[in-house]
């Protein structure tokens, strides 16, 4: 017979969901600095500095035209996934194996 201490288990998951979140915000902070700073709009995944331990942050960057006013104006669409069990150094996992797999999604349109 296996006990499973439910209250500790939702607990645990509901923090890993907070970091993931978290992860998911860092990478979309990181990836407007590139484009703001950089003039870099690039998709790449990171598990490294500057994200949550054990998390992994998969960003994209589109590019498109639009005009405003009149003008032409270049956007930048920015998504990303983070995950504490990627798929191929990616998020997400179609397939997690952990129990406490959890993974969030950010995104934002960027007009410098």
């Amino acid at each position: 017979m296996r006990a499973i201490n439910t209250g500790a288990t939702a607990a645990n998951l509901a923090l890993q969901m907070a970091h993931a979140r978290l992860a998911a915000m860092s990478g979309l902070e990181a990836a407007r600095h590139r484009v703001l700073h950089a003039g870099v709009c690039a998709d790449w995944n990171s598990p490294g500095p500057g994200v949550l331990t054990g998390f992994t942050v998969s960003v994209r960057c589109r590019t498109h035209s639009a005009l405003e006013a009149g003008h032409p104006v270049t956007l930048y669409d920015i998504a990303t996934h983070a995950c504490n069990e990627p798929a191929a150094g990616a998020c997400p996992n179609p397939s997690p194996l952990r129990a406490d797999y959890a993974a969030a999604r950010a995104q934002l349109r960027l007009e410098p």
